[in-house]
């Protein structure tokens, strides 16, 4: 037996696979998938059901192929595939002869030769196909599954925007049956260059030895896939879907439901289908991307519901209007954009999980044969329902948006699509992303900014566009970058590293594996650095890093130690409060000292509002006192209240402070005195006309009237030291006018808000 391919080995191996399957998407779309065939077994003359049995030949021929497994993996893999595969390009070549039977023998003779010619091509495909699985399950690495189904996906689409367009062009409105004999010319030379590209790629060796390989390639392996229930469920699942979309496919009655329903003309038909092909180019590598980044379920799952836009489409298509083929094309490229993710995660999710390498070829046999059956059930069913004369028979007039046998099979498209849906979300997820967790990732930040950034990302570059990447990804704010983010924390360059803890601060909620970096960088050896990850820990506001931010608060960095008692204060840790108060009466520096007061504001301590009105009374600058001042406004309560008064009278002091003074006169006058009710008056007028000495008097006067008794005490707290500090400052500290009347307003059962508006105290 060949020994196992190395990493380098396979990654020489797959531009050969590459191209192989490019040339091959050529091929099977000039021959047998897509529109080509349907409209060519239409111009026969045959009725939908044949057709649909002709469609079906193929893959139903995968089914009695099984019995080849022990040969194809004895005979080896690769080889099996690749010889198999060239037969057929001759059985194919029989096609060119179609025109001829049917002008001898007549529609029924033609209709069994093209069948014979399909079967006989199937059967080959289908031992072929036995060799596939297994020999791509060895050749492709599994972190970059998703990224080759998506460029195979993305060439075979490429493929088929040339040959369809191209083919669209040559047979015109009106075709002719014999215009089809070049065309299988033509793919039969395309068919055999794709061989020669396939015969480049290493690996599918024969087992030859048994006894020396875990891997069991007989039909009693099969058997261990029939008894696997999480297999199963997802080939029903999956089978439940297909025969839903496959029916009204462009593969099968789609292309003559546009041209027999809506009047659509054959060549734009095959428009319509490469325009489709088209447009799943870009979204190719983003689902690509998103499975082997997400896993295999939440992508598929989310793929399929967004498919359902293809049947609702073909319901509202108008139909024989000059807006038929434009809305036509508006769903073609819909369809197009999400029809790729679907081929590619269920494609990842079997290579990846859901079989064993050790019983691989077991499983992939039934994989095949069981999608065999439903590829080929699938079209005939539909046919069926549509040559039915007791279906077109029925009154459709009185069933709800359905008119016809046609829109019968596409409602219940939609409706299969979403039971399938249902069985495959019961199969446990090869990821722990949540396929409502997926789908909203597209919906918080800017998707569209993040995946430019990701772009970006990968491409590298120097410094400064490194930096530049980080700073756009923080923008976006999407949990799509989280992987380019982590990168970018550990980065080579400082610059680059600094600015992804940034970004990753601002990140919409974020990931624990963003919060584990931080953490570690906080932990790490770089200062700078690990004092912005302490502000930043405290941002993002996941209390898992806590425990590393107590630890901060022993640093040797007076700066870190900061950061680290504001993101504490900010991540609502009570139990570090204590701990706070310590560090506020041992602390000398006054940045310290703040930075501590502020925490204890944000945890709302209120055996520390002693400590911050003596922190208060100590600062001389403006700015830190109404830092301060807000702290301690949070453990009154009515935080909100003090911002907005805040604001007032940082634009107008005097005038502001009056008008918020005669606002709450109403709720004051039930704490005064009735003869001290006037000075309510005097002092505003005071502070209106900006005579702030004389209105200093004023106020404390009306302090000293206020029934402190009926205040709470926290409130009356604040009170009492800001009329002591108005007679020691006058009007210097404006800052405990502002404290008082919002003790005033948080201490009294009902108040006014700044601006005049009625506000339940808190």
């Amino acid at each position: 037996m060949e020994p196992s391919l190395t990493h380098a080995q396979k990654m020489r191996g797959l531009p050969w696979a590459y191209a192989g399957n490019g040339l091959l998407s050529v091929y099977t779309n000039l021959v047998f998938v897509g529109p080509v065939i349907v409209i060519f077994a239409d111009l026969l003359g045959l009725g939908k059901e044949r057709i649909g049995l002709i469609i079906g030949a193929i893959p139903l021929c995968c089914v009695p192929a099984v019995v080849f497994l022990p040969v194809v993996a004895r005979w080896g893999y690769k080889r099996a595939y690749v010889t198999l595969f060239a037969v057929r390009k001759f059985v194919v070549l029989l096609l060119v002869f179609t025109p001829w039977v049917l002008n001898r023998w007549g529609t029924d003779v033609a209709f069994w030769f093209v069948l014979s010619v399909m079967f006989s091509f199937g059967m080959l495909r289908g031992i072929a196909l036995l060799g596939w699985t297994p020999w791509i399950q060895e050749l492709v690495p599994n972190q970059v599954r998703g990224r080759f189904m998506a460029i195979n996906m993305f060439l075979f689409n490429l493929g088929g925007v040339v040959v369809l367009a191209a083919t669209g062009a040559y047979l015109g409105k009106n075709p002719d049956i014999n215009k089809f004999q070049l065309l299988y010319v033509i793919a039969f030379a395309i068919g055999l260059l794709s061989i020669y590209m396939f015969t480049r790629a290493p690996g599918g060796a024969p087992i030859a030895d048994r006894s020396k390989t875990r891997e069991r390639a007989s039909l009693a392996s099969i058997l261990d896939a029939v008894r696997d229930t999480r297999f199963i469920t997802f080939l029903i699942g999956q089978s439940v879907c297909m025969l839903g979309v496959l029916p009204i496919s462009i593969h099968a009655f789609g292309p003559l439901y546009l041209k027999d329903e809506i009047g659509i003309d054959p060549s734009r038909v095959m428009y319509f289908a490469s325009i489709m092909m088209l447009a799943a180019l870009p979204s190719t590598f983003v689902w690509g991307w998103a499975a082997d980044r997400f896993g295999s379920k939440p992508v598929l799952l989310l793929s399929i519901l967004l498919l359902l836009i293809y049947p609702i489409g073909l319901l509202i298509i108008p139909a024989n209007s000059d807006m038929s083929f434009i809305a036509a094309v508006v769903l073609a490229v819909a369809t197009g954009l999400v029809g790729p993710g679907w081929a590619i995660a269920q494609s990842r999710w079997v290579l990846s999980t859901l079989i064993p390498r050790e019983r691989r070829a077991g499983y992939g046999a039934l994989n095949m044969a069981w999608i065999g059956i439903i590829s080929a059930l699938a079209p005939w069913l539909g046919g069926h329902v549509l040559d039915s004369q007791s279906v077109k028979n029925i009154d459709w007039s009185r069933v709800p948006l359905i008119s016809d046998e046609y829109t019968m099979l596409i409602v219940a498209g939609g409706l299969l699509m979403l039971v399938g849906v249902a069985i495959l979300g019961r199969i446990k997820s090869d990821t722990t992303v949540a396929t409502r967790q997926f789908a909203g990732m597209f919906l918080q930040g800017d998707p569209f900014g993040a995946m430019f950034g990701i772009v970006t990302h990968r491409r590298g570059g120097g410094e400064t566009q490194r930096v530049t990447t980080m700073a756009r990804l923080g923008d976006a704010r999407s949990p799509l970058s989280v992987d380019e983010l982590l990168d970018g924390a550990a980065d080579p360059n400082f610059n680059v590293r600094y600015e992804a803890v940034l970004a990753i601060a601002r990140h919409h909620r974020p990931d624990a594996r963003l919060t584990d970096a931080l953490i570690n960088i906080l932990n790490g050896s770089e200062p700078d650095l690990a004092i912005t990850a302490a502000w930043a820990l405290g941002r993002m506001g996941n209390p898992r890093a806590i425990p590393s931010l107590r630890e901060s608060l022993d640093s040797d960095y007076p700066l870190m130690r900061a950061r680290a008692a504001r993101a504490l204060g900010t991540l609502q840790d009570t139990h570090s409060a204590q701990r706070l108060r310590d560090l506020l009466h041992r602390e000398s520096d006054p940045g310290l000292r703040i930075a501590y007061a502020s925490a204890l504001g944000n945890l709302r301590e209120p055996d520390a509002l002693t400590d911050l009105l003596d922190v208060l009374a100590q600062l001389d600058d403006p700015n830190q006192r109404l830092e301060i001042a807000s702290a301690i406004a949070s453990i009154v309560g009515c935080e909100d209240w003090f911002v907005l008064l805040a604001r007032r009278t940082r634009a107008n002091p005097g005038d502001a402070l009056g008008g918020i003074l005669l606002a709450v006169r109403r709720r004051l006058t039930r704490v005064l005195h009735p003869q001290d009710v006037e000075s309510i008056e005097k002092c505003a007028v005071a502070l209106g006309h900006q005579q702030m000495q004389e209105a200093a008097p004023l106020f404390v006067h009306l302090l000293d009237a206020v029934h402190h008794e009926q205040l709470a005490p926290l409130s009356r707290l604040v009170v009492n030291e800001a009329r002591a500090r108005i007679k020691q400052f006058s009007h210097e500290r404006l800052e405990y006018f502002m404290l008082a009347l919002h003790a005033l307003h948080a201490g009294t059962p009902r108040i006014n808000r700044p601006d005049g508006a009625p506000s339940s105290a808190q």
